[in-house]
């Protein structure tokens, strides 16, 4: 009875590629709109901005309220475009922070389908 019990629950155990996939079903790249937003899945979340004016413009993303990338930089065209990606996981709070910005976009992209075992 006991031999039988572990080998069906040795059957029907979750892969972590399984659990992912229950969790977040599909692919997922989602527009985001606002400037803060929770990740439903492991994933990345993109984002480009260009600058409205010659001189200093900044984009950064903050993951859990620590900046992870961008920054400030110094530009001598307007529209220069700045750009990131960071990793996320499911439940992540993720804010984006502008300055000098004439338009901006950001994504959640999820990261099943993309090898992970």
């Amino acid at each position: 009875m006991l031999k039988q019990l572990l080998q069906l629950l040795l059957n029907t155990r979750t892969t972590p590629s399984e659990a992912a996939h229950n969790a977040a079903p599909g692919r997922i790249d989602i527009g985001i709109s606002g400037q803060e937003y929770i990740c439903p899945a492991d994933g990345f979340v993109t984002a480009s901005a260009n600058a409205k004016n010659v001189g200093g413009f900044d984009m950064q993303l903050f993951r859990n309220g620590l900046s992870v990338q961008g920054g400030p930089q110094e530009v001598s065209v307007p529209a220069w475009t700045q750009a990131a990606m960071i990793p996320v996981a499911k439940g992540d709070t993720v804010n984006i922070s502008l300055y000098n910005q004439n338009s901006w976009q950001w994504r959640f992209i999820s990261s099943i389908g993309m090898g992970g075992g």
